[in-house]
């Protein structure tokens, strides 16, 4: 991924007043070469993105309550994380210096059990790289319309 990098942000759309996301994944998940991968694609389609996969709560609370962030993207390894991401969602919704924040979720589990996001209370899932960006966009787009 790091020597595809360049290539695949050889074409990508930079723009001064971009779309800003975060893309983490919970406190010791596992699944991070998945999330690389769909900031790369946040990255070639003109946002800027803040991920740091070894971010600790502290850290992703830090950000958001100092960031102006349009979308916060949570991953979760395995099914047990959920109650642990229920919880960051909350903290992130209630301390966000940004109040519309939209949250997503995205694991491999909700590939095959879609139903289990609803508990959770999150915005949206991405499903993958495509998926999450796409939703992305259209959450910004609804914010935006009267």
């Amino acid at each position: 991924m790091y020597d595809l990098s360049p290539v695949f942000q050889e074409y990508a759309e930079y723009k001064q007043q971009g779309k800003n996301v975060m893309l983490v994944p919970l406190p010791g998940s596992q699944h991070t070469l998945g999330l690389f991968m769909v900031s790369e694609f946040f990255a070639r389609a003109g946002w800027r993105v803040w991920g740091e996969l070894a971010a600790t709560e502290a850290d992703i609370i830090h950000m958001v309550q100092s960031q102006w962030f349009d979308i916060v993207g949570l991953s979760a390894s395995v099914r047990e994380q959920f109650p642990d991401l229920k919880q960051m969602i909350a903290q992130v919704r209630a301390v966000s210096l940004n109040p519309r924040v939209g949250i997503m979720i995205g694991s491999p589990v909700f590939n095959q059990n879609p139903d289990l996001i609803e508990d959770l209370g999150a915005d949206m899932v991405g499903i993958d790289a495509v998926d999450a960006l796409e939703k992305a966009t259209f959450y910004l787009e609804q914010r935006q319309s009267p």
